[in-house]
């Protein structure tokens, strides 16, 4: 039963994440079945995404359930927090339930401290894509190496001062630099 809470700014590192993992998981031949994408911020797409996630996947491989915007960790509804506690046990083995938001989840939350319990089981995992700060030049050099490190690019030191120079630290524009 597994549920990934991915949290961040850099959006576009999150959305690489998500779509490899869905590549990884998935049975191409059932993605169309298997895979629901919906919008948190429509209480009813997430009281639908509780209910998807209690499904087992149909044919080969898993299923995945992701919801973005989500506001499960970060102030929900009480009647949303009840249909949470009532169906987190319930996810089958090779569901996927994925919430993505760009907020750091807030710790004070019963929703959040049910994952962070989860997590400590090893029955849910959290992951958090952070930009570095516009000033942190050391930090937007990391961000360089590790995007181009993801795409098995060998840069020399001069190209990343000059993309830190030319980009700072925009991801997205990163990889579409590195792919040319």
């Amino acid at each position: 039963m597994p549920i990934h809470l991915i949290w961040g700014d850099d959006l576009g590192a999150i959305d690489r994440s998500i779509e490899k993992f869905i590549t990884s998981t998935l049975d191409p031949n059932w993605i169309s079945v298997n895979l629901s994408r919906l919008d948190g911020q429509n209480t009813n797409h997430a009281h639908q995404a509780l209910e998807e996630m209690r499904s087992p996947p149909f044919g080969n491989g898993a299923r995945i359930v992701l919801l973005k915007n989500s506001q499960i960790c970060n102030g929900c509804s009480a009647d949303l927090v009840n249909h949470f506690e009532s169906v987190i046990n319930l996810i089958p083995d090779k569901t996927h339930l994925i919430l993505k938001n760009q907020a750091k989840p807030d710790n004070r939350l019963k929703t959040t401290k049910a994952i962070k319990a989860l997590i400590k089981d090893h029955k849910a995992f959290e992951k958090s894509f952070l930009l570095p700060a516009i000033w942190d030049i050391k930090g937007q050099q990391s961000l360089i190496k590790r995007i181009a490190e993801d795409m098995n690019i060998e840069l020399k030191e001069e190209a990343v001062i000059a993309l830190v120079e030319a980009l700072a630290n925009d991801s997205q524009r990163i990889e579409i630099e590195l792919q040319k």
